[in-house]
């Protein structure tokens, strides 16, 4: 392997061993992760901004109160009936999940999809134990322990149909509806969040409470690396961030209010539940995470806002993580734009190299689907893919090369210098640089090429990583599933083949063009320090990655065959 592509993987393996601790460094556990100090002057009660009418009561700081007969006041009516009751279940089927909604709250408390699996071959469950969607509030009152009377018992929506359920309580003589929207083939739905003879000092809040069930069987699981990382993603005022257990510190917390919400999202590798409010109102966010104990995180997000007398509206998606499917939730199911870019979800790396990594993220996420309408396998779209991006690089490459051996060609040249001005930084400059002009050699020349791969091969890193296109798709042979580590059985060890073939293409490269004896331990510490870094990453990015390898071996073959045929010419 050329310098140039060892630097680059070299850099991707620092930075992804050093990104758990760049993570925990930005994100230090505190008491308070959102206390600020404020320095403006209070402004005259007599001109309030609109910050400041709609802001949140100081009740909403205070604990949240469950439902109880005792809660109720006394012309509430039949108080027992509406807390002690046995729950039914409505079902909601569509061409892509089915959904069941309790009775107990209007609570959401099964999404299965029907288009993805879980790991014994079923229709796969997202929500987790004890999770419950759609959970309500009402001026610091939980609403979920109340009955909800639906409108309907079930749904059956196929297509473009579309159709509304309606729950509806009543709490202290007022009537709460909760409207959902279904249609047949959206992962989307539509939440409206409505109460009868509020006033302006009210808040309602609408939340999801619970992680997203342990779909790859890995519980708990927590790495940058693997495809079990469990967290919370906003995108509020146009920042999104992550926020796991950790960084919430087992404390409910609040992000700072007055800043547009886009969404809230919990996700895992490759399934997201999103909230993304719609009226031009202020709203709050609440995050809450907690480490059970066992292997289990438990989250929970709430977006509030004071009651403005019409109802709340808010877009729901509980789905994959799919490039294609995010980027179809920028349209409502009322035919809206909701300019929702909960596309942001994609991992396109660190926000100061987002504005590269995008587009060319995006341009390899198009490639690899047009590749799979030809090929249905995606093993063979991962090799075809890697032959169309070492054929892309391939004039960098040559010109990386040529750079190199030139340097080679005057490294006595430069040895004698460095021995002859040892004693003179200023001269030996002076003659090294009259050295390259002479022999038009430019010393950056084999570096440049390589800076303008990174972001290519950063792109492809964050793409096969996470792709939910590779979750239970085989390949060939032993590879059963390119989202998870190649495995073989030897002698009662896992051995995962792939990092192996690749890192030995990786040294049979270094071994042949290694010139310098000082460098010769880096051709055996190379291969051994990617082992490492690849061995439990998924078969499709490694699969990718060894493919790369064994073509540059081939393109380093050609280029010398050439380059010979040239000279005897």
């Amino acid at each position: 392997m050329d310098k140039r592509t060892l630097l680059a993987f070299g850099l991707i393996g620092i930075i992804i061993f050093l990104m758990p601790h760049y993570f925990e460094y930005i994100n230090p556990p505190t008491d308070d992760p959102f206390e600020m100090e404020t320095t403006q002057s209070e402004p005259s009660p007599a001109v309030p901004t609109p910050a400041q009418m709609l802001a949140l009561p100081e009740e909403s700081a205070r604990p949240v109160r469950s439902i109880s007969p005792e809660t109720f006041e006394a012309d509430s009516g039949n108080t027992e009936a509406m807390v002690n009751f046995t729950a039914r279940t409505i079902e909601v089927e569509t061409d892509k999940f089915v959904a069941t909604l309790s009775t107990r709250g209007g609570l959401i408390t099964g999404w299965r999809l029907k288009e993805h699996y879980d790991q014994r071959g079923g229709q796969l469950e997202l929500l987790g134990q004890g999770a419950g969607g759609l959970t309500t509030q009402m001026s610091g009152l939980s609403l979920d322990n109340l009955e909800f009377v639906p409108s309907r018992e079930a749904l059956f929506l196929q297509g473009d149909d579309q159709a509304e359920l309606t729950l509806t309580t009543q709490v202290n003589g007022k009537r709460v509806h909760k409207r959902i929207l279904f249609q047949g083939n959206r992962y989307r739905a539509e939440v409206s969040l409505a109460a009868e003879g509020l006033t302006a000092q009210d808040w309602m809040s609408l939340g999801w409470d619970g992680s997203i069930a342990d779909t790859e069987a890995s519980a708990g699981a927590d790495s940058y690396f693997g495809v079990a990382t469990d967290l919370i993603v906003t995108l509020v005022g146009e920042e999104v961030e992550d926020w796991t257990a950790d960084s919430i510190n087992d404390e409910e917390v609040s992000m700072p209010s007055g800043r547009n919400v886009s969404w809230a999202a919990i996700r895992n590798a490759y399934f997201v539940a999103a909230l993304m409010p719609r009226d031009e109102v202020i709203y709050d966010v609440s995050l809450s995470g907690a480490d059970l104990g066992d292997g289990r995180i438990k989250y929970g997000m709430k977006i509030r806002s004071q009651y403005p007398g019409e109802p709340l509206s808010f877009g729901l998606m509980v789905g994959p993580l799919s490039y294609s499917v995010l980027t179809k939730q920028e349209i409502d199911l009322y035919g809206r734009n909701t300019l929702a870019s909960l596309d942001e979800l994609v991992q396109f790396g660190w926000a100061f190299f987002r504005p590269i990594l995008r587009p060319m993220t995006i341009l390899c996420i198009h490639t690899f689907s047009a590749l799979h309408n030809v090929l249905p396998n995606y093993g063979f779209v991962i090799i075809v893919f890697s032959v169309l991006v070492k054929v892309f690089l391939f004039p960098l490459t040559r010109k990386s090369t040529e750079s190199m051996a030139r340097m080679q060609e005057i490294q006595p040249q430069m040895t004698a210098l460095r021995e002859k001005h040892a004693n003179d930084q200023t001269k030996l400059n002076t003659e090294m640089m009259k050295l390259y002009k002479d022999k038009k050699v430019n010393p950056l020349g084999g570096c440049l090429p390589m800076f303008l791969q990174a972001p290519i091969m950063f792109s492809l890193f964050n793409l096969f990583r996470n792709a939910i296109e590779l979750r239970q798709t085989g390949f060939v042979l032993w590879i059963t599933d390119l989202s998870k580590p190649d495995v073989i059985a030897v002698s009662g060890f896992d051995v995962h083949i792939l990092p192996l073939l690749m890192s030995a293409a990786m040294f049979v490269q270094q071994k042949m063009t290694m010139k310098d004896p000082k460098q010769a331990a880096m051709v055996y510490i190379m291969p051994v320090f990617m082992i490492w870094i690849f061995w439990d990453m998924s078969s499709g990015l490694v699969l990718y990655f060894t493919m790369y390898n064994l073509l540059s071996l081939f393109e380093q073959q050609a280029l010398k065959y050439f380059k010979h045929d040239d000279e005897t010419v």
